[in-house]
């Protein structure tokens, strides 16, 4: 499953992407997914300072699954 459910407050759909660690080293990093909320959004008055709803993971799958359970039972 790769498919990312849309915000159930605002209707978003999130983007999962690749961050290189390069100070750590060439093959450092982890996988990030932002969800830019509507300012009126339930999920972004929640988060306080993190109004792009950034989630970080070593493992995308469970990035994905942790986003899309987080959206069903919004």
């Amino acid at each position: 499953m790769n498919e990312l459910k849309p915000c159930p407050f605002c209707g978003v759909v999130p983007t999962v992407e690749w961050e290189n660690w390069i100070e750590i080293s060439p093959t450092s990093g982890a996988w990030r997914l932002y969800a830019n909320h509507d300012d009126k959004c339930f999920i972004r008055k929640m988060d306080g300072l993190n109004v792009l709803g950034r989630i970080t993971s070593f493992n995308k799958d469970w990035i994905i699954e942790m986003w899309n359970r987080r959206a069903d039972n919004g």
